[in-house]
This record gives structure tokens, C-alpha cells and sequence, in this order.
């Protein structure tokens, strides 16, 4: 489950280890036509040449493993909704990137 938390992204510990492994780092794009944000593994340099990227720290939420990143500036920026709930998201394990859709026809794994 990937959600948006105090404008902090949340992503569970299965989704995180999968993706960044045990990384300190992403880096990250939104894309605000798609309303969709791309994020990588920081040692990922072709995700980073491919994208205008910004870098964020990539931190433990809990003692279960969960990851968190701080969207706040992104999230006023772009002048999207902060409401804490679910997000759409794809987690593409063999690109090691995840997708998160912050838009209303968003697609990847949508939750109940």
C-alpha cells in the first residue's frame, strides 16, 4: 500500500525493499499534465538523465520497515490535494521505479 500521510508518501515495507532496496536516497519527478510522480533509486543514472529529477532522503517510518518521503513543497507547488488517504500506485520491480497517481482516473493498484 502506497499512501499520502501529513504530505509525507508512506510506502510499506514489501513495495520499498522491492524498489530501492535498502537505499537512503531517491530521486524523484511529478508530472503534473499526468498528475502522476516517478520515483527511482538515487544510483538509477539513467532514470535521472531521462528526467529533470530533485533527490530526497528516503527515510523509516516504523518499526515494520515502512519508508517515508516528505512531499510538502510538492505537494503546495502543484497545488495538490494534502488529505491523508490510499494512492494509486504501480510498482514496477524490474524498472525499479514507482509510479503514484495523484489524479481521479488514476491507474496502477487501486486500493478498496
Amino acid at each position: 500500500m502506497v499512501t499520502l500521510s501529513n504530505a509525507h508518501i508512506i510506502i510499506e515495507k514489501h513495495i520499498a525493499e522491492s524498489i530501492f532496496l535498502n537505499l537512503a536516497h531517491v530521486n524523484w519527478v511529478y508530472y503534473p499534465r499526468r498528475a502522476v510522480l516517478l520515483i527511482a533509486p538515487a544510483t538509477d543514472e539513467i532514470f535521472k538523465s531521462l528526467h529533470k529529477t530533485a533527490m530526497s532522503v528516503l527515510k523509516y517510518r516504523n518499526k515494520h520497515g515502512d519508508r517515508s518521503i516528505s512531499i510538502r513543497e510538492l505537494l503546495l507547488d502543484n497545488e495538490i490535494d494534502s488529505s491523508d488517504r490510499n494512492l494509486g500506485y504501480l510498482a514496477d520491480e524490474k524498472m525499479k521505479i514507482l509510479n503514484i497517481y495523484f489524479g481521479s482516473n488514476s491507474c496502477g493498484v487501486l486500493l478498496p
